[in-house]
């Protein structure tokens, strides 16, 4: 009958996603099986969290601090080495900009308390794979090629301005929302929680179906 059918599906989604909410069967309606989305890797956020607040952060405050404070003036009077001339001259929009970054990993650390619970691992899986990997692909080469701080303009604008905003965006707009955006949505869900089950609309049981379920 239906009602067995819908409670057969309702049991794949606990056993393959850890959870089964509205919500994440809403997700899976439109983006296939999603495995594990009712878990939160608690140590990829922290991790991705931390790294992210962190490098916002500290350009900006050892400007203002360095820049402000009476030991530096004198450093800086005595003549200090080429690559940290920049913490000699007055804030510029690049400590600004980098402040506003610090606001939105705060941003989001509020918005991950207040989501409900079967929306946080979406969230988390974006700030994991958006703000994560785009902060190692785009600061640990220029790092490791020996640029300072001062030489990461454009890498920290493309984070503030472009990866963390999608990643708020996403985040706040959980997996359902995103998974009903015409031609993207599902595929963005699936990617973004890092599963490459993919299912139709019906969401149909069984290894054969979903390539997720399992058969009894």
């Amino acid at each position: 009958s239906g009602l067995e059918e819908e409670v057969n599906r309702a049991i794949e989604v606990l056993l393959v996603a850890g959870a089964s909410t509205p919500t994440l069967r809403a997700a899976i309606r439109k983006a296939g099986m999603l495995k594990q989305a009712g878990y939160t890797p608690k140590s990829l956020v922290i991790m991705s969290w931390t790294s992210w607040t962190v490098a916002s952060c500290s350009y900006p405050v050892s400007r203002l601090v360095v820049y402000y404070s009476e030991w530096a003036r004198d450093w800086c009077t005595r003549g200090v080495w080429p690559e940290h001339e920049f913490y000699c001259t007055p804030p510029n929009a690049n400590v600004y900009i980098n402040a506003f970054g610090t606001l939105e990993g705060f941003a989001w650390l509020l918005l991950f308390t207040c989501i409900p619970w079967d929306r946080r691992g979406f969230a988390a899986r974006a700030l994991v794979t958006l703000v994560g990997v785009g902060m190692t692909v785009l600061f640990v080469p220029t790092k490791l090629l020996g640029h300072t701080q001062a030489d990461l303009h454009w890498e920290r604008r493309v984070i503030v301005f472009g990866i963390a905003p999608v990643m708020l965006a996403l985040s706040a707009a959980g997996p359902a929302r995103v998974a009903s955006i015409p031609w993207v949505g599902p595929s963005l869900v699936r990617l973004l929680m890092q599963t490459a089950c993919t299912g139709p609309a019906d969401w149909p049981c069984g290894l054969a179906g979903s390539g997720c379920g399992f058969e009894a």
